[in-house]
């Protein structure tokens, strides 16, 4: 990251797409397994005040065919750190954005934000797939 005037910029990344998102295969497709990412570092805009707004975003995802990829999913909410939006308009740019690239088997999203004014809020959206993955289970998790 660079700093320039006074704000961040990141060179790969210049404003929010889906194309910084990118996956890999999945090898182990044929089972079914959860994928938990927890980003502590994603920030936006307040479209209101331009105050930053601080967020905790966990994604949990079955995969199928493919999984994201890591450093373009850093780079991808990298990429709102300068957009004005509001947080349910984030939480389902993301969303919509994740089902597009990987097309998971069911995905959940939740995103955190930081409490300001003594508001804590959070925003969860998932996929409305029948099948489930439940942690914890011996039977390898999968409910149909």
């Amino acid at each position: 990251m660079i700093l320039i005037c006074g704000q961040w910029n990141h060179p790969a990344v210049a404003k929010t797409t889906r194309d910084a998102l990118h996956t890999i295969i999945n090898k182990n497709s044929k089972s079914r397994f959860l994928c938990r990412h927890t980003i502590l570092e994603l920030t936006s805009l307040c479209p209101e005040t331009r105050i930053p707004d601080f967020y905790k975003l966990l994604i949990e995802y079955v995969p199928g065919a493919r999984l994201v990829e890591l450093k373009s999913l850093k780079l991808y909410v990298d990429s709102f750190r300068e957009r004005e939006i509001y947080h349910e308009e984030l939480l389902n740019e993301v969303f919509r954005d994740f089902v597009f690239v990987v097309k998971p088997r069911w995905v959940r999203l939740s995103l955190e934000v930081n409490v300001r004014g003594g508001i804590q809020t959070v925003i969860t959206r998932e996929s409305s797939r029948a099948e489930r993955v439940m942690p914890g289970t011996s039977s390898g998790g999968v409910m149909h």
